[in-house]
């Protein structure tokens, strides 16, 4: 069909039309990833007529409008994306070896190299996270999305059953001081809920220093790609100008 006959999308409708084609790809290609890389969203942006910077700026919104009371008690959600548009460019050979430096930095285990749609490749750690670098024009997008939710769960978990299990013990401990059932009942009551919520927040300190450090690491792992993609050779007239380097990584001298 000639673009002048294709048909027109409402822009009331875009959202909508987009989730449901995600769902429908995400189906038939078995993907298990519930997360998509913000690069790509953008990348998608662009190709509809949206600049970058309105889904970014959407994106922020959405992410501050989730960080609600229970969030900020129990600390932040179980997968997170680390992402970042780097000046320069990047062949297919650097792409790959960045994928790997990025795997190690961010401790994403296994997975392999994968090329990812024009421009784009990935390198997937299973259910674990992934890694994905995409050359667009003069810029870099590099994302990294980690998912520690089983973790999260067996901290957060954990801490609960465990402080309420002791908490009711040492509850009905004393309840038995008082020599009677009643007493031992109430103390075994009592002591579950306060272990319970004890070792809940036990176990959200644990969770928040784990999210902590893996923030970290994924800031030493995108410095590490500003550091490689935006390595530019001494001087533009030098014989070696707009050669890459030992990575294979270089800026255009345009």
């Amino acid at each position: 069909m000639p673009p002048s006959e294709s048909p027109l999308v409402p822009r009331q409708d875009l959202v909508e039309l987009l989730g449901e084609a995600a769902e429908l790809a995400a189906r038939s290609e078995g993907r298990r990833e519930d997360s998509i890389p913000l690069a790509e969203v953008e990348k998608a942006a662009r190709e509809a007529g949206i600049e970058p910077a309105f889904v970014r700026q959407a994106f922020e919104r959405r992410r501050a409008g989730a960080r609600s009371l229970g969030d900020r008690l129990l600390g932040p959600a179980g997968t997170w994306i680390a992402e970042e548009r780097i000046p320069g460019t990047i062949d297919p050979d650097a792409a790959v070896r960045l994928l790997g430096e990025l795997q190690l930095h961010a401790r994403i285990p296994g997975g392999t190299v994968e090329k990812h749609g024009r421009g784009s490749w990935r390198l997937a750690g299973g259910a674990k996270g992934l890694v994905q670098v995409n050359a667009d024009g003069e810029e870099v997008g590099v994302s990294i999305l980690a998912d520690r939710g089983t973790s999260r769960v067996l901290l957060l978990g954990g801490g609960f059953g465990l402080g309420g299990l002791a908490g009711s013990q040492f509850g009905g401990m004393l309840g038995a001081v008082g020599g009677s059932p009643e007493a031992m009942a109430v103390g075994i009551a009592l002591g579950g809920v306060a272990g319970a919520v004890a070792g809940l927040s036990g176990g959200s300190a644990l969770w928040k220093a784990a999210a902590a450090r893996w923030k970290r690491r994924a800031e030493s792992a995108l410095s590490r790609a500003r550091e490689r993609i935006g390595r530019l050779t001494p001087t533009p007239s030098s014989e070696d100008a707009g050669e890459p380097d030992q990575l294979g990584v270089g800026r255009s001298t345009d």
